[in-house]
């Protein structure tokens, strides 16, 4: 499996040194040189250890050692990806397919790393963004919809001046940061799993609480009314 850094863009720091420490191991990350990953992140925190670009690095690299792919055997298809195993007659008798796993410790250490970072520039909406993605993957629904409730609530501190790539400021702040959320909903509705229901609603009476007249929200909360006939 193809591992892709999480954040889609990255800041540029304003030091020639972290501009540096940045290429080399998004080079070396790249073609997945474990050791020289941690070797560049060992020597960037000694130079610039609040460096927004360092907490980032930290938490890709550290994600990435806590996956665990493992190739499964089975006699049904519970992946549409899976690869079918046939007999002369042409019939599925087995199917091949790949899962993950994550190593508890290294996962737990990727979040703590991220949560530093956030915890210096709160406003870095890409870290959060990040921290969601993650734990929505390890499918930890309750932290995944706390995280999302705690981003909500912060929208009301910082009045959605969020930033991104570059260190450049999000002119449409508060529509990404919602648009972005409604996509972690349907990611919540497409479990088809009806105890998440509650999770969606305490997202959406969230996002209401602060934006009245968010219409995807009162919208979800309708729609999970109707599963549960309510």
């Amino acid at each position: 499996m193809k591992f892709y850094y999480i954040f889609i863009a990255l800041f540029a720091s304003p030091l020639i040194f972290s501009q540096n420490f940045k290429k080399e191991f998004e080079k070396v990350f790249e073609v997945n040189d474990v050791k020289k990953e941690e070797k560049i992140l060992q020597n960037w925190e000694k130079q610039n250890p609040e460096d927004p670009e360092l907490f980032v690095s930290y938490f890709n690299h550290l994600y990435r050692k806590s996956n665990k792919n493992t190739v499964q055997l089975t006699s049904n298809n519970t992946d549409n990806q899976s690869l079918s195993i046939q007999n002369s007659k042409n019939e599925n008798v087995a199917f091949l397919s790949e899962s993950v796993s994550y190593d508890p410790i290294l996962f737990q250490l990727a979040i703590d790393k991220i949560d530093e970072g956030i915890a210096l520039f709160p406003n870095r909406l890409d870290m959060r963004f990040g921290k969601i993605y993650v734990l929505g993957q390890n499918k930890n629904w309750k932290k995944f919809t706390n995280e999302i409730i705690n981003t909500v609530n912060y929208s009301a501190i910082n009045k959605n001046q969020w930033t991104w790539a570059n260190n450049e400021s999000k002119s449409d702040g508060k529509d990404f940061l919602l648009s972005n959320i409604q996509t972690y909903q349907n990611q919540l509705y497409n479990t088809g799993d009806d105890n998440l229901l509650t999770h969606m609603q305490d997202i959406a009476n969230t996002i209401l609480a602060h934006y009245p007249n968010h219409i995807e929200s009162l919208t979800n909360i309708s729609v999970t009314h109707l599963i549960l006939k309510e």
